[in-house]
């Protein structure tokens, strides 16, 4: 296990993640990697799939203009299917990509889907798993032996970027302000409402009710009348569209609640457009935080711009996660000087992390070289500082804020937080 270091956060904060290493010199080599790419293009997630598409896309062809103008005798793959946001269909196309050659898998997306992939495919198989979205800490359970990674930070910093964001939002911060949380009875919902309530109570806040419900209930008058009881001062979900319109269309309904959208915040599961047009009523006015990448800088400003060169697709949460998965997945293979798996593990998470010189994706070509030349690298990432930890995972993030206003969805402000601040 790498040593600890210090990597800089966006705003300059400290955080503690994994180390770069020495490594011997691989010299140029002749790779020729296959990079399978697990996409919800349809189901739950497909509002995430063809921007990611678009993203990884984008990532294959920067690659190949940055191996050729560093002379690498190096081709890449990249092959996508679509899981159809469904985890045990997540498994199966999993193991064709891997049984057509695939090394390397960026995907799925969301938590379960990527862990239930490491478990029953990556760490069997040995292929190296970057995972593009999953954030959840039980990640850490899975017994992957390095195989299973995240470009996502954990958790526990959206909690603390949210209750922060609701701390400006209310008059006069959070002190002696009452929240009601309304969660999906999942990992996700059930871990998300834990450590936002740390990160609150941190800033003096208090917690009201709670509920959790499931996701093929087909009554939600119960959680209503709960999240409609204490007058609370705001409101939280951690919760997907189809079931926050049905909660929310309840709390609408109760008399008792005068619940209001203007005083409810969310995670990233509610950052979708698609909300402002399925539930304008319940969603006007709702603002909360989604794991985003800098705005500002010369990589991130030619990333967007080589995005929309040629797509009719919008950016998305988790596009810029998906484009440092695949650059990843093949500079671990240019650092390894090998396309197997069991051998790109053990270099990914020195390349992302202190004390190796930073290299941007506009500068893939002079990384290439170094690697090659047996030399340590740090990739910064158009998502922001990565550092993998000895987990497999990132621990700084840069979230957006969005809200929705008059039937759209907008990002209003940034948000940029280091591993282990707020208390959580």
């Amino acid at each position: 296990m790498r040593a600890a270091c210090i990597a800089a956060a966006v705003l300059a904060v400290a955080v503690v993640g994994g180390c770069g290493g020495d490594k011997k010199p691989s010299g140029p080599q002749k790779l020729d990697l296959e990079i399978g790419n697990l996409l919800p293009l349809t189901g739950a997630f497909d509002a995430f799939g063809k921007p990611a598409r678009r993203a990884a896309d984008v990532a294959a062809e920067e690659i190949r203009k940055a191996a050729a103008k560093a002379g690498a005798r190096h081709t890449v793959k990249v092959q996508t299917v679509d899981y159809r946001s469904e985890p045990l269909v997540a498994v199966d196309k999993g193991k064709e990509l891997v049984k057509n050659g695939a090394t390397c898998l960026t995907g799925a997306f969301g938590s379960g889907h990527a862990a239930r992939v490491g478990a029953k495919v990556a760490t069997p198989n040995r292929v190296l798993e970057i995972a593009p979205s999953a954030s959840a800490k039980q990640l850490n359970d899975v017994k992957d032996r390095g195989y299973l990674n995240q470009v996502v930070p954990q958790d526990s910093l959206q909690v603390v970027a949210l209750a922060e964001h609701m701390s400006r939002e209310l008059k006069g911060g959070a002190r002696g302000k009452t929240v009601n949380i309304g969660a999906l009875d999942s990992i996700y919902g059930k871990e998300l409402t834990k450590r936002f309530e740390a990160a609150w109570r941190s800033k003096g806040g208090l917690v009201g009710q709670k509920t959790t419900y499931k996701q093929d209930s087909t009554i939600f008058t119960a959680p209503a009348d709960l999240l409609a009881e204490g007058k609370p001062d705001a409101w939280v979900f951690f919760d997907f569209i189809d079931t926050y319109l049905k909660v929310g269309t309840e709390l609408q309904q109760n008399e008792k609640a005068k619940w209001s959208p203007r005083k409810t915040f969310a995670g990233d599961s509610l950052a979708n457009p698609r909300l402002s047009t399925a539930g304008p009523t319940i969603s006007n006015g709702l603002s909360g935080v989604a794991i985003s990448a800098p705005q500002n800088g010369k990589a991130a400003k030619a990333f967007d711009a080589a995005f929309k060169r040629t797509s009719g697709v919008n950016r998305q949460t988790f596009d810029a996660q998906e484009f440092d998965a695949v650059v990843l997945c093949y500079l671990a293979a240019v650092a390894a000087g090998s396309t197997k798996g069991e051998d790109m593990k053990d270099e990914l998470r020195a390349i992302t992390a202190a004390p190796g010189r930073k290299y941007t994706w506009l500068e893939l070509d002079q990384a290439i070289r170094a690697l090659e030349n047996g030399t340590d690298i740090n990739y910064e990432g158009v998502s922001g500082p990565i550092e993998l930890n000895a987990d497999g995972a990132a621990t700084a993030g840069v979230y957006d804020v969005y809200r929705f206003k008059d039937g759209k969805f907008d990002i209003t402000d940034q948000i940029a937080v280091p591993l282990g601040s707020g208390g959580v």
